[in-house]
Parts: C-alpha cells; structure tokens; sequence
C-alpha cells in the first residue's frame, strides 16, 4: 500500500470513529439519544435495552467515552495521517507512540469489558484496532531512516 493510500484510508477510519463518537455522544439528550442507545445496546451484545432510557452513569461515561474517542478520530486525522506521509524519523516517533496509546486503550477497554462481563465489546474494540492499525502496519519499513 502506497504511503498516499495509507493516508486516505487513516482519513477514512477518522472520520468514521468521528461520527461513531458524534452519535455515541447524543447518549445524554434523552429526545435524540436512539443512535447511542442501539450503539450502547450493540456493544453489550444485546439490542433488549433499545427502548429503555439511559442511566445518569451511562449518559455520563457515554459522553467521556465520546469525547475521548473524537479526540484520537481528530488526532488521526491532523497528525497521524500527515504523519504518515511524512515518514520521517520524528514523524515515526509519533506514530509509535500513538500505536502505544491505542494498545494501552485496547488492553484497558477489553480487560474491563471481561471483568465485567461484556465480553462482545472486545469484538468491536478488536475491529476498531484493525481499522486504526491498518494504515500504520509494515509503515516503518518506509521509514527512510531505517
């Protein structure tokens, strides 16, 4: 995959974490929050609660879970796919610690989920993963400096 096409396709996973945050975080706004139910029912692994209104904590974590994952869907976009064209050595320094911080998300998010029984988000952590780590694989190999 060509450096340009790794861009592309980190443009793309960003803006669909984007907009998977931007409706997970209507999960406070209980006449518009349908899309973050179906998303917080579907991560659980069960659509039985579709119709049930939120709780205070589920509105509350939903909304630092939203923003948390706009952030790395903004980050992705503005600095890891320039980043990736760049494939410089400061520029690797960047995405190996941005790999760091989504590994250290995924072991914390799915060692939770298991602990608390919601073993199916591992699922959808382990596709979101793949999504953000596509662009970026074999990427040091086009390192220059390598």
């Amino acid at each position: 995959m060509s450096l340009e096409q790794r861009v592309k396709l980190m443009q793309i996973v960003s803006f669909s974490v984007g907009g998977y945050a931007f409706l997970w975080a209507l999960a406070p706004y209980e006449a518009i929050n349908g899309p973050a139910r179906f998303i917080l029912n579907l991560s659980a692994g069960s659509l039985g609660g579709l119709f049930e209104p939120l709780n205070l904590h589920a509105q509350w974590l939903s909304s630092i879970g939203a923003g948390l994952l706009m952030a790395v869907a903004i980050i992705s976009y503005g600095v890891i796919a320039p980043a990736i064209r760049q494939v410089n050595p400061q520029d690797a320094q960047i995405i190996r610690f941005f790999k760091l911080a989504i590994i250290a998300w995924y072991l914390i998010d799915s060692l939770g989920s298991i602990a608390a029984g919601v073993v199916v988000n591992v699922l959808f952590n382990t596709v979101f993963l793949g999504l953000i780590f596509l662009p970026l694989l074999r990427l040091k190999t086009l390192d220059p400096s390598h």
